[in-house]
């Protein structure tokens, strides 16, 4: 249990970070990144040696693996910067971690949110060239988990 808690902790704390750093800078560092990917596949891995819950963490291993393959497509397409492909590493492995339903729902939301902010900056009259999406990649994946605990 307590272990579920700091993984999700962990997520809640660089996903702040990395929010905030986007939001700033129009960039997802590597190094933040990496650490929010290596803290949650330590902290899946040791849920799941614990508790047994190896098909949550091979779901969220192959969640994250997909996610970062569609994200790769909209990048190539020229629709992101490559910092949110590695971050949907992450983004995937936990969503995936809830169940696969909730890996369509984070990643319905956080488009859906951007969106949202896209269309009010248009009736704010305000042009959006950059938008950064970390912020929105992270407020999907925490309002899913709060949605999933509900359930």
């Amino acid at each position: 249990y307590a272990l579920g808690i700091a993984t999700w902790i962990w997520f809640i704390l660089t996903g702040f970070l990395l929010a905030r750093w986007d939001l700033r800078e129009h960039r997802l560092p590597n190094r933040i990144v990496a650490s929010a990917l290596v803290g949650s596949v330590i902290g899946f891995g040791l849920m799941a040696g614990f508790t047994g819950s190896w098909d949550s963490l091979r779901r969220g291993l192959l969640a994250g693996c997909l996610l970062a393959g569609a994200y790769l497509l909209v990048y190539l397409l020229g629709g992101m910067g490559m910092g949110d492909v590695k971050y949907s590493l992450v983004i995937g492995l936990y969503l995936g971690w809830l169940g696969w339903e909730f890996l369509w729902w984070g990643t319905f939301l956080s488009f859906g949110l951007a969106s949202t902010a896209v269309v009010l900056g248009a009736i704010a009259h305000k042009s959006v060239k950059r938008l950064p999406f970390g912020p929105f990649m992270t407020a999907g994946v925490l309002i899913t988990a709060a949605l999933a605990m509900t359930q």
